[in-house]
């Protein structure tokens, strides 16, 4: 063939693979991949029973320093975001999704509001010791729903206004 005939055919790239990769007979495949991810997350979960505690002890710390420390609010918000943030991403991971649901709302909120109300702070701060206090795995079940829901209302209605939250109006 010509290169004017080889003109508008595509040729596929070269496999440029280490030799050891394009032999691999043995690999496991996708199914088998993720249950052995999966049985390793189950074997990480049972090995790290306390999982949460230096970030509620982060977040916890923070609260109490912006609560009582206005001269470093700023210091004390963003560390109380950063272990919220941690909680966030580690929470689906230790199988309290609700964990997930209650951080990701606290971040949310802190992101969104210029100054956030500290009732609200601590009420999902106080939401997330709930979860852990009584070890509601999962999503929760009814009463992790019921609790999530009311925090994302509650958010709302911080979000139209402080004085919504005080019953005044504006």
């Amino acid at each position: 063939m010509s290169d004017d005939q080889k003109e508008g055919i595509i040729q596929p790239p070269p496999n440029r693979l280490p030799r050891p990769l394009k032999e691999q007979k043995d690999a496991l495949s996708l199914d088998d991949a993720v249950k052995k991810a999966e049985a390793r997350m189950a074997d990480l979960v049972e090995s790290e029973p306390n999982w949460a505690d230096a970030d509620m002890e982060c977040v916890t710390k923070a609260l109490i320093g912006a609560e009582n420390d206005k001269e470093n609010s700023g210091s004390h918000m963003a560390a109380l975001y950063a272990g919220t943030h941690e909680l966030k991403g580690m929470g689906g991971n230790f199988g309290y999704p609700i964990v997930t649901d209650i951080a990701s709302l606290l971040c949310k909120y802190l992101q969104e509001q210029e100054e956030p109300d500290m009732r609200v702070i601590t009420l999902h701060v106080d939401s997330l010791k709930l979860v852990f206090d009584h070890n509601l795995g999962g999503d929760g079940g009814e009463e992790g729903r019921i609790l999530v829901e009311r925090l994302a209302k509650l958010e709302d209605k911080a979000a139209m206004g402080k004085s919504k939250l005080s019953g005044e109006s504006s």
